[in-house]
């Protein structure tokens, strides 16, 4: 039950996330109108999602590919690391700018690495969703057992739905199988064999890392659990709200396409041209009615003639403050924002409606804080990923890459002039105050440098200004 519980809330996150969550607000419309009303209302408005808008504004880590060192700067590192290398080959860092923002509004994402003889790679997202996996004892938040649902092309079955069972549970005793499932978690046949090709336990398990069983999978988590493998309820507010805020404004739709003008009335009289619609309640009688429109009415007297069946008509003033109902709506939207994380001066202006549910947008500091907040995590998860491509290249292949040792920086977001103005001349009081040395200097101007680079760089420069000053002399 508790694994069903997750798979629902993280399915409903990935379908906010996909676009394709209309089923999702139809039902959260009539759970708050009724049946009758939201039937009357007829399409909804699905164009405020602000969990989605802020999942994506917070991923910034993958704007530009990240640099990715190691210390040995072997030529087949530096080739597996290349431009031309099977990592860039795969488009990891363009894949992985997709995935942030699911790692972000899921809480975890699987990638799995897979490595072909001919030295290439590929990645594949695999969401928690269908997943089952058990934790490591003593490392909570890392899986030792994982159970995937896929489909699979299985001879003599189609395409089916399989579960793919890898476990380094018994470091002695690793194990790869493959199961026909009916899409949940039981297990029937085994099919192993004709999907594989072959048995993989024990010694001939297919995934080794610095001489130990390894998962082909990395666990991306948006934030450090270290008590659990899975944290899928964390800013459910979030997703909550985007929901009653996209109800509110398919309701405000509705005022705007159907109230937003004055309501007419009429006594002793009926409009002319009435036509007949069949519905699933039955018949009804129905007119079109719009401000540009001249509605003609007749008499419900049937022939009798009497002051008392004189027709006559009205209208109300129109039932709906719309500008009221949309900055209602617009402070909830950016409610939302800041019940996420993002403080109110971190929202920038968009047009003339600022800081609505339509509005959310991270200014430049506030994409940096972003940055600064998620990179510690998802560097580690992606040097973990770096050095099990390959160790799983090495298996594939027969190469000799180190599998691990690998350090990735992620571009920092530029700066504009002022703000690049404001921080040299920060800096350089600090140095003249005695308050950093040059190292310190260089890599608050340059961030993602290590100290050992920073050092480099000066004296490369200190260099070419002695040199420059021979020659000048």
């Amino acid at each position: 039950p508790l694994t069903a519980a997750r798979w629902d809330q993280t399915r409903l996150r990935r379908r906010m996330l996909e676009g394709d969550w209309q089923d999702d607000l139809r039902d959260r419309y009539l759970l708050a109108l009724g049946q009758v009303r939201a039937k009357a209302h007829g399409e909804l408005d699905y164009s405020a999602n602000p969990f989605r808008v802020i999942c994506q504004e917070l991923s910034v880590l993958y704007d530009r590919s990240p640099m990715v060192r190691h210390e040995s700067r072997s030529q087949d590192t530096e080739a597996f690391l290349g431009r031309n290398g099977p990592i860039s080959r795969a488009q990891l860092w363009p894949l992985m700018a997709r995935v942030q923002p699911f790692i972000i509004g899921c809480r975890e994402y699987f990638l799995r690495v897979t490595a072909y003889e001919d030295g290439s790679l590929s990645y594949r997202p695999v969401a928690p969703d269908m997943v089952i996996a058990k934790p490591h004892q003593e490392r909570p938040d890392q899986p030792v057992y994982i159970e995937e649902v896929r489909l699979r092309h299985v001879d003599n079955h189609g395409m089916v739905w399989t579960l793919d069972c890898l476990s380094i549970e018994d470091p002695e005793y690793p194990y790869y199988r493959v199961f026909l499932t009916d899409g949940g978690t039981k297990k029937g046949l085994e099919v192993t064999e004709q999907v594989l090709g072959g048995r993989f336990e024990g010694e001939s398990y297919p995934y080794f890392r610095e001489g130990a069983p390894a998962l082909p999978y990395v666990l991306y988590h948006a934030q450090k659990n270290g008590d659990r493998l899975f944290d899928p309820y964390a800013a459910r507010e979030i997703v909550e709200g985007s929901l009653n805020l996209a109800v509110g404004y398919s309701f405000f739709w509705h005022c705007l396409r159907d109230a937003s003008w004055p309501q007419r009335w009429v006594a002793n009289g009926r409009p002319a041209g009435l036509a007949a619609t069949d519905t699933d309640a039955g018949r009804r009688l129905e007119i079109t009615t719009d401000p540009a429109t001249l509605l003609i009415l007749e008499s419900s007297g049937d022939g009798i003639e009497s002051s008392a069946m004189q027709v006559t008509a009205g209208q109300f003033s129109s039932p709906m403050d719309l500008e009221k109902l949309e900055r209602s709506l617009s402070s909830y939207g950016q409610r939302l924002a800041q019940d996420a994380g993002l403080p109110a001066s971190d929202i920038q202006r968009l047009g003339g409606n600022a800081r609505s549910g339509y509005a959310i947008a991270l200014t430049s500091e506030g994409r940096r804080e972003a940055q600064r907040k998620y990179a510690p995590l998802q560097a580690a998860s992606d040097q973990e990923l770096i050095g099990l491509s390959a160790a799983l290249l090495n298996g594939a292949t027969g190469s000799s890459l180190p599998e691990a040792g690998y350090v990735v920086s992620y571009a920092a977001i530029p700066l504009s002039p002022d703000e690049l103005r404001e921080r040299r001349a920060h800096i350089i009081q600090l140095l003249q105050a005695g308050l950093l040395d040059r190292i310190q200097a260089y890599m608050e101007l340059h961030p993602g440098l290590t100290e050992q680079e920073a050092a480099s760089e000066l004296a490369r420069i200190d260099r070419d200004r002695a040199f420059q000053t021979t020659l000048n002399r």
